[in-house]
């Protein structure tokens, strides 16, 4: 089974210091999807009321479509590495 990225760590290194920074994704996941939902709670209302008046049925589909597809993409994300160099500036991004 594949598993979404827990951990995101960014360098960046320059001649005269070096700057590392790791960020545990699988507690700031939760924390998002809480936020998420409750903008979706929010939103819920003005989406039903939309749907009721349009009554466009291609907006299931995009969305049977595009939930699994994003939930494919960010579980493909783990070992992905990101290195951007110039002259002596260098920011590493590494998905654990």
């Amino acid at each position: 089974m594949k598993w979404p990225p827990y951990l995101l760590q960014i360098k960046i290194i320059n001649t005269e210091h070096s700057f590392s920074l790791w960020i545990p994704l699988f507690i700031l996941g939760p924390i998002i999807l809480v936020i998420l939902l409750a903008l979706l709670l929010i939103a819920l209302p003005f989406i039903f009321l939309s749907f009721l008046f349009t009554w466009e049925p291609r907006w299931w589909r995009c969305i049977s479509v595009g939930i699994p597809a994003l939930f494919n993409m960010i579980t493909s994300l783990p070992g992905s590495k990101i290195d951007v160099e110039h002259d002596t500036k260098r920011i590493a991004i590494v998905l654990h």
